[in-house]
């Protein structure tokens, strides 16, 4: 049988090193891969060896002299791209001569990185081999890539949410939508009087988006990238409109939701004022599918909104049972129950519980303790947004953001152990606000006259967090422990302070948000009530409250970051893990930051063990402690997490309650009636169905004084 002999290309790739630093390079106008960092490479000419081939390409690209005997091979790949290809990789720690840019039509720039804080855009093959270089520490390895190996399903994965969502397209990359971003930023930061830091600002900020610290929220990425215009907001409420009878009219309703979820917005619609609401439930939902449909078709970002009822309503058990039958694929909206004080036994508790054991719905919503903290008291809060991260009077928009927690968790090399960079974290909470407040302005200048004039009254933003799980992971805490516990309330302590003095910071330069005047924040005793977490810093932020106000109503907000999450490849917003694996295309491979904590942690042979373990979702808790799962953790502990983020945001914070399969309706009881005592402003649980080696006894650990 005659066989074809490949002819592969050949090619030298240099990692130079200086410290734990390694040299990159950013691609421009070479048609591959531009705007992302390679290294020092390229091929190997005929007659020339591959070190010969190292030494030309050091010289022409970066002007240094090498010698032949400070090349180190410690890799090499056979790589599938357009074509097939062997690459070999080496480390060079010393050469001759001062290392610059010697070829600048074809490199945008060299930087040096920490090895453990790699920008987002590094090519992935290059990802990949520093990854077995630095990380595993291969002494001499061989990979295969692009043959739907372990590294590139995630990339490419992520690469699909990106165009799945219309983030990027085929000419437009990532890279070029953050540019473009923060050349908008830089204009509208100049509507301001300028302290003299703004090119340091926007250089902190480009630096905090390109090391993943900083997640731009989805509407921003999506609605912000070279060409639209309009709200860059996450999420609003709205009042549908009526006839003459006080019905509503469902066809200026879908005109208003097609307006508002093209722009990426999450909508809240309360029904509370109309009679037949488990009848409109049913009608919005269609409705909500044909604008799903379209917004598939536009890359666009899906379908999220919230249909709330009161508990006293006259048809609020037909209501939740209309949630029983509904279609899981095909629905677009989720239902919660708007509850004041404690939920009455009966008829309506018991109709909640068995709904939530056969859907998953309704959430419950503890208005009067929304209520009780919002800012401007003579805007009724009306609804929330779609997963109760936050509640907004009607015609109100908030502006999301996150940072990035697992992010500030650095290596370090001579302790040998993960840490947190606590200053670097409060810097960034600096950055972003102002940011976001620049994010506002932009929304403000090009909405419709007169269409969010709540959002010029109250300028409200949300700084969120992502990755507190795959934090914790990386410090080698259990998730279910003590120490994960006081590690989620340190971050939510420097969360609370330092929103509000990054915002009051603003007020002085750009005066309070306009409505602040006849807002709660004159009142002392509503800011000592709320602040009152704050220690020994709530009375200097009362102080500074009063003398400068504050730009921006509220600064704190935890929405659930699903799509933000996925691009970093990190845990949801504080939520634990439900899945350590990711899925893609009937494949299965574990993120690359938890498979580089696994290979610094444990020896060869456990982590072996454990990633064989990951990949089956079958995993030793006993011996591994720290990937525990959703399911795993008992309800109480779950509860304190939300309550730790609940009691600092400026509204609520999204949190499911993941109950294993093998729950009753006796553990959801408990679990609501423990989200009451605890003083919780909202809550939703799933029960799962498919859950792996449940821990037994999951709810009986509940005990609330």
């Amino acid at each position: 049988m005659s066989r074809i002999h490949n002819k592969y290309p050949l090619a030298i790739h240099i990692f130079f090193l200086d410290g734990d630093k390694v040299l990159l390079s950013l691609r421009e106008n070479t048609g591959y891969e531009d705007g992302k960092y390679s290294v020092v490479a390229g091929h190997v000419e005929a007659g020339e060896s591959i070190i010969e081939a190292g030494i030309r390409e050091a010289k022409e690209e970066v002007g240094v002299s090498i010698t032949p005997y400070h090349f180190r091979i410690v890799g090499s790949m056979h790589r599938k791209s357009d074509d097939e290809r062997i690459d070999y990789f080496a480390v060079v720690e010393h050469w001759s001569g001062e290392i610059k840019n010697c070829e600048e039509n074809k490199c945008g720039g060299l930087h040096w990185y920490p090895i453990s804080e790699l920008p987002y855009n590094v090519i992935p093959y290059i990802k990949t081999a520093l990854t077995k270089t630095f990380i595993e520490k291969k002494v001499l390895w061989y990979e295969e890539f692009g043959w739907n190996t372990y590294h590139e399903l995630e990339e490419m994965y992520k690469h699909h949410i990106l165009m799945k969502r219309g983030i990027i397209t085929e000419d437009n990359n990532l890279d070029n939508v953050y540019n473009f971003i923060l050349d908008t930023i830089r204009s509208i930061d100049c509507k301001f009087k300028d302290n003299g830091n703004r090119e340091k600002w926007i250089n902190e900020l480009r630096s905090l988006m390109l090391l993943n610290k900083i997640l731009i929220g989805t509407p921003i990425l999506q609605n912000l990238k070279g060409k639209s215009t309009g709200v860059l907001s996450a999420c609003t409420t709205i009042t549908p409109p009526t006839n003459e009878k006080g019905e509503i009219v469902y066809w200026e309703l879908e005109r208003i939701l097609e307006t508002e979820l093209k722009l990426g917005m999450g909508v809240g619609i309360d029904l509370s004022l109309f009679p037949d609401p488990d009848k409109a439930i049913k009608k919005i939902d269609e409705i909500l599918l044909r604008i799903d449909n379209s917004l598939k078709e536009a890359n666009r970002r899906p379908v999220a909104v919230i249909l709330t009822l009161k508990g006293d309503h006259p048809r609020i058990l037909e209501f939740i049972k209309s949630r029983a039958c509904k279609n899981e694929l095909t629905t677009r909206l989720n239902i919660s129950v708007l509850i004041d004080g404690e939920i009455p036994k009966g008829d309506l508790e018991d109709g909640i519980i068995n709904a939530i054991n056969t859907c998953g719905e309704p959430g419950i919503i503890f208005p009067d303790r929304f209520e009780k903290e919002n800012d401007t008291p003579q805007w009724r809060y009306n609804s929330t947004a779609p997963c109760a991260e936050i509640a907004m009077p009607d015609g109100d928009a908030c502006h999301f953001s996150y940072l990035n927690v697992s992010a500030f968790i650095t290596f370090n090399e001579n302790e040998c152990k993960y840490e947190f960079d606590k200053d670097g974290f409060i810097s960034a909470i600096y950055t972003i606000v102002r940011f976001l407040d620049d994010i506002v302005e932009y929304t403000l200048i090009n909405s419709p006259k007169g269409k969010y004039e709540l959002v010029r009254k109250k300028r409200r933003i949300g700084v969120g967090i992502a990755g507190l799980a795959t934090a914790l992971l990386k410090i080698g805490i259990a998730y279910n422990s003590n120490e994960g516990l006081n590690f989620a309330r340190s971050i939510a302590h420097i969360l609370a302070i330092h929103t509000k003095k990054a915002s009051i910071e603003l007020a002085k330069e750009r005066s309070p948000f306009p409505a602040y005047e006849v807002s709660r924040y004159k009142d002392v005793d509503w800011l000592t009530k709320k602040l009152s977490l704050l220690g020994k810093e709530c009375d200097s932020i009362i102080h500074d409250l009063q003398a400068y106000g504050i730009r921006n109503a509220t600064t704190l907000a935890f929405p659930p970051t699903g799509t933000s999450s996925q691009i970093a490849g990190v845990s949801p917003s504080f939520e634990p893990y439900l899945n350590f694996a990711l899925k893609y295309k009937g494949h299965k491979c574990i993120p690359s930051i938890i498979y580089d904590y696994i290979y610094k942690r444990y020896s060869k042979e456990d982590a072996g063990e454990l990633v064989s373990q990951l990949m089956r979702d079958e995993v030793s808790i006993e011996k591994f402690p720290e990937f525990i799962s959703a399911t795993q953790i008992d309800v109480d502990t779950q509860l304190i997490y939300t309550k730790i983020f609940q009691d600092v945001a400026d509204g609520s914070a999204s949190k499911t309650i993941n109950l294993p399969a093998t729950a009753t309706k006796d553990d959801i009881r408990r679990c609501l009636n423990g989200a009451y005592k605890m003083g919780l402003k909202g809550i939703s649980i799933y029960k799962s169905t498919n859950a792996n080696k449940i821990v037994s006894g999951i709810c009986n650990k509940i005990e609330f004084n």
